[in-house]
Protein backbone atom coordinates (compact mmCIF):
# COMPACT_ATOMS: atom_id res chain seq x y z
CA UNK A 1 0.00 0.00 0.00
CA UNK A 2 1.67 3.17 -1.19
CA UNK A 3 1.29 6.68 1.02
CA UNK A 4 -1.37 8.15 -0.76
CA UNK A 5 -3.66 5.15 0.43
CA UNK A 6 -2.42 5.08 3.64
CA UNK A 7 -3.05 8.65 3.89
CA UNK A 8 -7.15 7.94 2.16
CA UNK A 9 -7.25 5.58 5.09
CA UNK A 10 -6.62 8.09 7.48
CA UNK A 11 -8.83 10.42 6.76
CA UNK A 12 -11.67 7.46 5.75
CA UNK A 13 -10.77 7.34 9.92
CA UNK A 14 -10.79 10.61 10.56
CA UNK A 15 -14.23 11.36 9.08
CA UNK A 16 -15.60 7.82 10.41
CA UNK A 17 -14.47 9.14 14.15
CA UNK A 18 -16.63 12.32 13.52
CA UNK A 19 -19.75 10.32 12.99
CA UNK A 20 -18.92 7.64 15.16
CA UNK A 21 -19.01 10.49 18.32
CA UNK A 22 -22.85 10.50 17.57
CA UNK A 23 -23.40 7.10 16.08
CA UNK A 24 -21.41 5.04 19.05
CA UNK A 25 -21.38 2.08 16.16
CA UNK A 26 -18.28 0.66 17.27
CA UNK A 27 -17.49 -1.47 20.24
CA UNK A 28 -13.36 -1.56 19.32
CA UNK A 29 -11.89 0.84 16.90
CA UNK A 30 -8.48 0.91 16.14
CA UNK A 31 -7.24 4.84 16.47
CA UNK A 32 -5.66 4.53 12.91
CA UNK A 33 -5.58 1.75 10.46
CA UNK A 34 -1.94 -0.06 10.18
CA UNK A 35 -1.19 -0.61 6.17
CA UNK A 36 -2.35 -3.72 5.07
CA UNK A 37 -0.91 -5.80 2.70
CA UNK A 38 -2.28 -5.96 -0.61
CA UNK A 39 -5.02 -8.94 -1.24
CA UNK A 40 -6.39 -9.73 -4.02
CA UNK A 41 -9.79 -11.91 -4.77
CA UNK A 42 -13.53 -11.11 -5.41
CA UNK A 43 -13.89 -8.83 -2.29
CA UNK A 44 -10.66 -6.84 -2.52
CA UNK A 45 -10.77 -3.73 -1.52
CA UNK A 46 -13.60 -3.65 0.59
CA UNK A 47 -13.81 -2.99 4.71
CA UNK A 48 -16.04 -4.66 7.21
CA UNK A 49 -17.06 -4.50 10.46
CA UNK A 50 -17.65 -7.89 12.75
CA UNK A 51 -20.49 -8.18 15.74
CA UNK A 52 -18.57 -8.21 19.07
CA UNK A 53 -19.83 -11.56 19.44
CA UNK A 54 -16.82 -13.57 16.46
CA UNK A 55 -13.29 -13.33 16.55
CA UNK A 56 -10.66 -11.10 14.64
CA UNK A 57 -7.38 -11.94 15.18
CA UNK A 58 -5.52 -8.93 16.78
CA UNK A 59 -8.92 -7.56 18.41
CA UNK A 60 -10.55 -8.41 21.70
CA UNK A 61 -13.87 -10.03 21.89
CA UNK A 62 -16.06 -8.81 24.35
CA UNK A 63 -19.86 -9.72 23.90
CA UNK A 64 -21.04 -6.26 24.52
CA UNK A 65 -20.15 -6.91 28.43
CA UNK A 66 -18.28 -4.35 30.67
CA UNK A 67 -15.54 -5.91 32.11
CA UNK A 68 -14.90 -8.27 30.23
CA UNK A 69 -10.89 -8.87 29.11
CA UNK A 70 -9.43 -6.81 26.11
CA UNK A 71 -7.48 -9.47 25.27
CA UNK A 72 -6.47 -10.17 21.77
CA UNK A 73 -7.54 -12.96 20.10
CA UNK A 74 -4.61 -15.08 18.20
CA UNK A 75 -7.76 -16.10 15.31
CA UNK A 76 -10.49 -15.15 12.83
CA UNK A 77 -13.63 -16.93 13.59
CA UNK A 78 -14.22 -19.09 10.72
CA UNK A 79 -16.57 -16.69 8.55
CA UNK A 80 -13.81 -13.86 9.31
CA UNK A 81 -11.48 -15.87 7.60
CA UNK A 82 -13.06 -16.44 4.64
CA UNK A 83 -13.84 -13.09 3.70
CA UNK A 84 -9.90 -12.24 4.72
CA UNK A 85 -8.98 -14.63 2.51
CA UNK A 86 -11.29 -13.40 -0.59
CA UNK A 87 -9.82 -9.77 -0.31
CA UNK A 88 -12.39 -7.97 2.59
CA UNK A 89 -10.78 -6.35 5.57
CA UNK A 90 -12.17 -6.59 9.19
CA UNK A 91 -11.60 -2.61 10.90
CA UNK A 92 -13.14 -3.00 14.12
CA UNK A 93 -15.69 -4.60 16.03
CA UNK A 94 -19.48 -3.24 16.12
CA UNK A 95 -21.83 -3.08 19.30
CA UNK A 96 -23.82 -5.74 20.37
CA UNK A 97 -26.55 -5.99 23.30
CA UNK A 98 -24.99 -7.57 25.65
CA UNK A 99 -24.26 -11.39 24.94
CA UNK A 100 -26.60 -10.55 21.64
CA UNK A 101 -29.60 -10.51 24.23
CA UNK A 102 -31.65 -7.71 25.36
CA UNK A 103 -29.89 -5.11 27.20
CA UNK A 104 -29.13 -2.69 24.33
CA UNK A 105 -25.30 -0.75 23.79
CA UNK A 106 -24.96 2.95 23.14
CA UNK A 107 -25.63 2.94 19.53
CA UNK A 108 -28.11 5.35 17.81
CA UNK A 109 -29.55 5.26 14.86
CA UNK A 110 -27.80 7.34 12.34
CA UNK A 111 -31.69 7.96 10.91
CA UNK A 112 -32.91 9.76 14.19
CA UNK A 113 -30.12 9.96 16.98
CA UNK A 114 -33.13 9.85 19.98
CA UNK A 115 -33.98 6.27 18.18
CA UNK A 116 -32.97 2.88 18.69
CA UNK A 117 -31.00 0.84 15.89
CA UNK A 118 -32.57 -1.88 17.02
CA UNK A 119 -30.95 -5.37 18.62
CA UNK A 120 -28.94 -6.96 19.20
CA UNK A 121 -26.63 -6.01 16.04
CA UNK A 122 -27.12 -2.93 16.28
CA UNK A 123 -23.49 -1.65 15.77
CA UNK A 124 -23.17 -3.08 12.29
CA UNK A 125 -26.67 -2.17 11.30
CA UNK A 126 -25.59 1.25 11.93
CA UNK A 127 -22.14 1.26 10.76
CA UNK A 128 -23.68 0.40 7.12
CA UNK A 129 -26.24 3.30 7.27
CA UNK A 130 -23.59 5.33 7.68
CA UNK A 131 -21.42 4.83 5.39
CA UNK A 132 -18.84 3.72 7.74
CA UNK A 133 -17.61 0.36 5.94
CA UNK A 134 -18.91 -1.57 2.66
CA UNK A 135 -20.86 -4.29 5.00
CA UNK A 136 -20.79 -5.26 8.38
CA UNK A 137 -21.34 -8.70 10.23
CA UNK A 138 -24.23 -9.11 12.43
CA UNK A 139 -25.85 -12.62 14.04
CA UNK A 140 -29.57 -13.72 14.36
CA UNK A 141 -31.43 -15.55 17.13
CA UNK A 142 -34.82 -14.15 17.45
CA UNK A 143 -35.19 -10.70 15.23
CA UNK A 144 -31.32 -9.18 15.96
CA UNK A 145 -30.38 -8.55 12.34
CA UNK A 146 -34.03 -8.04 10.37
CA UNK A 147 -34.84 -5.30 13.07
CA UNK A 148 -31.52 -3.34 12.60
CA UNK A 149 -31.69 -3.52 9.27
CA UNK A 150 -35.83 -2.34 9.19
CA UNK A 151 -34.61 0.73 11.61
CA UNK A 152 -31.56 1.87 10.15
CA UNK A 153 -32.92 1.58 6.66
CA UNK A 154 -30.33 -0.96 5.28
CA UNK A 155 -29.75 -4.62 3.48
CA UNK A 156 -30.05 -7.26 5.88
CA UNK A 157 -29.74 -11.06 5.46
CA UNK A 158 -29.98 -13.86 7.79
CA UNK A 159 -29.25 -17.30 5.86
CA UNK A 160 -30.57 -20.27 6.27
CA UNK A 161 -29.49 -22.05 10.05
CA UNK A 162 -26.50 -24.52 9.08
CA UNK A 163 -25.63 -22.69 5.88
CA UNK A 164 -22.30 -20.71 7.63
CA UNK A 165 -19.63 -22.74 10.24
CA UNK A 166 -19.77 -20.92 13.06
CA UNK A 167 -16.00 -21.57 15.34
CA UNK A 168 -15.05 -18.28 16.47
CA UNK A 169 -18.79 -16.58 17.71
CA UNK A 170 -19.90 -17.46 21.18
CA UNK A 171 -23.06 -19.70 20.73
CA UNK A 172 -26.11 -18.96 23.56
CA UNK A 173 -28.94 -20.44 21.63
CA UNK A 174 -27.46 -23.65 19.30
CA UNK A 175 -30.58 -24.46 17.37
CA UNK A 176 -30.71 -20.55 16.83
CA UNK A 177 -27.72 -18.77 16.13
CA UNK A 178 -27.30 -17.70 12.95
CA UNK A 179 -24.55 -15.32 11.10
CA UNK A 180 -25.99 -13.30 8.36
CA UNK A 181 -24.74 -9.37 7.07
CA UNK A 182 -25.73 -6.02 6.34
CA UNK A 183 -25.27 -4.09 3.22
CA UNK A 184 -26.72 -0.97 1.54
CA UNK A 185 -27.83 -2.98 -1.80
CA UNK A 186 -28.63 -6.99 -2.93
CA UNK A 187 -26.20 -6.95 -5.29
CA UNK A 188 -23.07 -6.74 -2.43
CA UNK A 189 -25.14 -9.10 0.03
CA UNK A 190 -25.35 -11.67 -3.53
CA UNK A 191 -21.63 -11.54 -3.85
CA UNK A 192 -20.75 -11.88 -0.12
CA UNK A 193 -23.12 -15.10 -0.59
CA UNK A 194 -21.31 -16.45 -3.47
CA UNK A 195 -17.71 -15.62 -1.80
CA UNK A 196 -18.51 -17.66 1.34
CA UNK A 197 -20.85 -20.57 -1.07
CA UNK A 198 -18.37 -20.34 -3.94
CA UNK A 199 -21.44 -20.96 -5.73
CA UNK A 200 -22.58 -19.07 -8.08
CA UNK A 201 -24.99 -16.32 -8.66
CA UNK A 202 -28.52 -17.59 -9.35
CA UNK A 203 -30.28 -15.72 -12.37
CA UNK A 204 -32.62 -12.44 -11.62
CA UNK A 205 -36.20 -14.31 -10.65
CA UNK A 206 -39.27 -12.65 -10.29
CA UNK A 207 -41.45 -15.27 -8.26
CA UNK A 208 -44.69 -15.88 -9.98
CA UNK A 209 -46.08 -16.55 -6.86
CA UNK A 210 -45.39 -15.22 -3.01
CA UNK A 211 -47.98 -15.13 0.36
CA UNK A 212 -48.18 -12.18 2.08
CA UNK A 213 -48.15 -12.15 5.98
CA UNK A 214 -49.80 -8.60 7.43
CA UNK A 215 -51.87 -10.16 10.10
CA UNK A 216 -50.00 -9.28 12.99
CA UNK A 217 -51.45 -7.98 16.10
CA UNK A 218 -48.89 -5.33 16.69
CA UNK A 219 -48.31 -4.29 13.56
CA UNK A 220 -48.90 -0.66 13.06
CA UNK A 221 -50.14 1.09 10.25
CA UNK A 222 -47.51 2.64 8.42
CA UNK A 223 -45.79 -1.09 8.47
CA UNK A 224 -49.38 -2.33 7.09
CA UNK A 225 -49.40 0.50 4.01
CA UNK A 226 -45.70 -0.45 3.10
CA UNK A 227 -46.73 -3.83 2.77
CA UNK A 228 -49.53 -3.65 1.37
CA UNK A 229 -48.34 -1.13 -1.23
CA UNK A 230 -45.30 -3.55 -2.46
CA UNK A 231 -47.63 -5.84 -2.72
CA UNK A 232 -49.28 -3.98 -5.36
CA UNK A 233 -46.88 -3.12 -7.23
CA UNK A 234 -45.51 -6.89 -7.76
CA UNK A 235 -48.85 -7.40 -8.29
CA UNK A 236 -48.80 -5.37 -11.24
CA UNK A 237 -45.90 -7.07 -12.59
CA UNK A 238 -47.93 -10.26 -12.86
CA UNK A 239 -46.71 -11.73 -9.54
CA UNK A 240 -49.59 -13.98 -7.93
CA UNK A 241 -49.76 -12.19 -4.27
CA UNK A 242 -52.09 -14.74 -2.16
CA UNK A 243 -52.76 -13.85 1.49
CA UNK A 244 -53.29 -17.39 4.05
CA UNK A 245 -55.78 -16.58 6.56
CA UNK A 246 -54.41 -19.59 8.86
CA UNK A 247 -50.81 -18.09 8.86
CA UNK A 248 -51.17 -15.95 11.92
CA UNK A 249 -52.18 -19.36 13.87
CA UNK A 250 -48.74 -20.91 12.43
CA UNK A 251 -46.67 -17.86 13.03
CA UNK A 252 -48.13 -17.36 16.77
CA UNK A 253 -47.34 -20.89 17.62
CA UNK A 254 -43.83 -20.33 16.14
CA UNK A 255 -43.16 -17.14 17.74
CA UNK A 256 -44.09 -18.88 21.41
CA UNK A 257 -42.25 -22.11 20.75
CA UNK A 258 -39.35 -19.71 19.57
CA UNK A 259 -39.36 -18.08 23.14
CA UNK A 260 -39.06 -21.48 25.32
CA UNK A 261 -36.00 -22.53 22.62
CA UNK A 262 -34.17 -19.41 23.50
CA UNK A 263 -34.44 -19.30 27.63
CA UNK A 264 -33.84 -23.29 27.30
CA UNK A 265 -30.30 -23.17 24.94
CA UNK A 266 -29.36 -19.16 26.01
CA UNK A 267 -29.41 -20.24 30.01
CA UNK A 268 -27.09 -23.51 29.32
CA UNK A 269 -25.26 -21.75 26.53
CA UNK A 270 -24.92 -19.13 29.26
CA UNK A 271 -24.05 -21.33 32.27
CA UNK A 272 -20.40 -21.11 32.29
CA UNK A 273 -20.41 -17.61 32.23
CA UNK A 274 -22.85 -16.93 34.63
CA UNK A 275 -21.02 -19.08 36.98
CA UNK A 276 -17.60 -17.42 36.19
CA UNK A 277 -18.59 -13.50 35.98
CA UNK A 278 -22.42 -13.30 37.56
CA UNK A 279 -21.32 -9.92 38.55
CA UNK A 280 -20.27 -8.56 35.31
CA UNK A 281 -23.80 -9.46 33.68
CA UNK A 282 -27.60 -7.46 33.89
CA UNK A 283 -30.30 -8.51 35.87
CA UNK A 284 -32.48 -9.09 32.82
CA UNK A 285 -29.55 -11.65 31.64
CA UNK A 286 -29.30 -13.24 34.93
CA UNK A 287 -33.51 -13.87 34.99
CA UNK A 288 -33.52 -14.64 31.91
CA UNK A 289 -30.91 -17.48 32.70
CA UNK A 290 -32.44 -18.47 35.96
CA UNK A 291 -35.95 -18.59 33.60
CA UNK A 292 -34.11 -21.21 31.46
CA UNK A 293 -32.72 -23.22 33.82
CA UNK A 294 -36.28 -23.87 35.48
CA UNK A 295 -37.36 -25.50 31.54
CA UNK A 296 -36.79 -29.40 32.01
CA UNK A 297 -35.43 -31.67 28.97
CA UNK A 298 -38.97 -32.94 28.75
CA UNK A 299 -40.55 -29.63 28.27
CA UNK A 300 -37.76 -28.48 25.85
CA UNK A 301 -38.19 -31.84 23.73
CA UNK A 302 -41.59 -31.69 23.24
CA UNK A 303 -41.57 -27.78 21.74
CA UNK A 304 -38.83 -28.97 19.16
CA UNK A 305 -41.39 -31.86 17.78
CA UNK A 306 -43.83 -28.98 17.67
CA UNK A 307 -41.73 -27.25 15.79
CA UNK A 308 -40.97 -29.78 13.60
CA UNK A 309 -44.62 -30.50 13.01
CA UNK A 310 -45.43 -26.83 12.13
CA UNK A 311 -42.49 -26.45 9.89
CA UNK A 312 -44.21 -29.29 7.88
CA UNK A 313 -47.68 -27.83 7.95
CA UNK A 314 -46.12 -24.14 7.07
CA UNK A 315 -44.44 -25.68 4.07
CA UNK A 316 -47.67 -27.54 2.76
CA UNK A 317 -49.74 -24.31 3.17
CA UNK A 318 -47.42 -22.66 1.08
CA UNK A 319 -47.75 -24.79 -1.65
CA UNK A 320 -46.18 -23.23 -5.06
CA UNK A 321 -45.48 -20.24 -3.36
CA UNK A 322 -41.83 -18.66 -4.17
CA UNK A 323 -41.15 -16.72 -0.60
CA UNK A 324 -43.44 -15.09 1.68
CA UNK A 325 -43.32 -11.29 1.65
CA UNK A 326 -44.13 -10.32 5.54
CA UNK A 327 -43.22 -6.79 7.90
CA UNK A 328 -39.58 -7.12 9.09
CA UNK A 329 -40.44 -4.77 12.24
CA UNK A 330 -43.73 -3.81 13.77
CA UNK A 331 -43.46 -0.05 12.75
CA UNK A 332 -40.50 2.57 12.40
CA UNK A 333 -38.06 2.70 14.95
CA UNK A 334 -39.15 3.73 18.48
CA UNK A 335 -38.12 6.65 20.09
CA UNK A 336 -35.48 6.23 23.13
CA UNK A 337 -32.00 3.81 23.54
CA UNK A 338 -33.35 1.44 26.11
CA UNK A 339 -35.21 -1.07 24.02
CA UNK A 340 -34.64 -2.47 20.82
CA UNK A 341 -38.05 -2.63 20.19
CA UNK A 342 -40.15 -5.76 19.06
CA UNK A 343 -38.37 -9.21 17.27
CA UNK A 344 -42.38 -10.59 16.86
CA UNK A 345 -42.14 -10.64 13.44
CA UNK A 346 -39.01 -12.29 13.12
CA UNK A 347 -38.94 -14.85 15.38
CA UNK A 348 -40.87 -17.92 13.83
CA UNK A 349 -37.92 -17.54 11.11
CA UNK A 350 -35.47 -17.78 13.27
CA UNK A 351 -36.82 -20.87 14.87
CA UNK A 352 -37.54 -22.36 11.40
CA UNK A 353 -34.27 -21.60 10.41
CA UNK A 354 -35.08 -20.11 7.13
CA UNK A 355 -33.74 -17.24 5.35
CA UNK A 356 -34.78 -13.54 5.38
CA UNK A 357 -33.84 -10.85 3.66
CA UNK A 358 -35.30 -6.90 4.63
CA UNK A 359 -35.88 -4.42 1.67
CA UNK A 360 -35.79 -0.79 2.79
CA UNK A 361 -38.34 0.63 0.63
CA UNK A 362 -39.84 3.16 2.25
CA UNK A 363 -40.08 5.90 4.79
CA UNK A 364 -42.87 6.44 7.69
CA UNK A 365 -44.25 10.26 8.15
CA UNK A 366 -41.01 11.46 10.36
CA UNK A 367 -38.90 9.80 7.82
CA UNK A 368 -37.91 6.71 9.36
CA UNK A 369 -37.13 3.78 7.39
CA UNK A 370 -39.38 1.16 6.77
CA UNK A 371 -39.60 -2.04 4.62
CA UNK A 372 -40.81 -5.21 4.00
CA UNK A 373 -39.12 -9.31 4.90
CA UNK A 374 -38.44 -11.76 2.20
CA UNK A 375 -38.50 -15.34 3.64
CA UNK A 376 -37.41 -18.03 1.61
CA UNK A 377 -37.50 -21.96 1.26
CA UNK A 378 -34.97 -23.47 3.49
CA UNK A 379 -32.01 -23.94 1.89
CA UNK A 380 -32.63 -21.50 -1.33
CA UNK A 381 -30.41 -18.61 -0.31
CA UNK A 382 -29.30 -18.32 -3.78
CA UNK A 383 -32.79 -18.22 -5.01
CA UNK A 384 -34.33 -15.40 -2.33
CA UNK A 385 -31.32 -13.14 -3.32
CA UNK A 386 -32.51 -13.38 -6.96
CA UNK A 387 -36.30 -13.10 -6.01
CA UNK A 388 -35.01 -9.99 -3.61
CA UNK A 389 -32.82 -8.04 -6.69
CA UNK A 390 -35.87 -8.56 -8.69
CA UNK A 391 -37.95 -7.66 -5.93
CA UNK A 392 -35.84 -4.69 -5.38
CA UNK A 393 -35.74 -4.07 -8.63
CA UNK A 394 -39.67 -2.77 -8.99
CA UNK A 395 -39.64 -1.28 -5.27
CA UNK A 396 -36.60 0.52 -5.44
CA UNK A 397 -34.72 -0.85 -2.43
Amino acid sequence: MDNEEVVHMWEWQRHGFMSEVQIKAWAWLPAMQEAAQEAGGPLAGLKFGVKDVMDVQGMPTRYGCEGMPETPRDWDAAVVAQLRAAGAMPIGKTVTAEFAFVKPGPTCNPHALAHTPGGSSSGSAAAVAAGMVDFALGTQTGGSMMRPAAYCGVVGYKPSFGLLHRQGMMVTAETLDTIGWFTRDVALSSQLLCTLTQQPPAALDLPQKMVLVRGWPELEPEAVVVLEKAAMALQQYGVAVEVIDAMPHYLQQLAELHQLTVRYELARGMLGTFQASEHLLSPLLKSAIAQGLTIDRDSYARAQQARGRLAQQLTEVLGSAACIMAPSAIGPAPQGLTSTGSSLPNRPWSLLGWPSMHLPVGHSAHDLPLGVQLIGRPGKDHMLHAHAAAIAGILGA
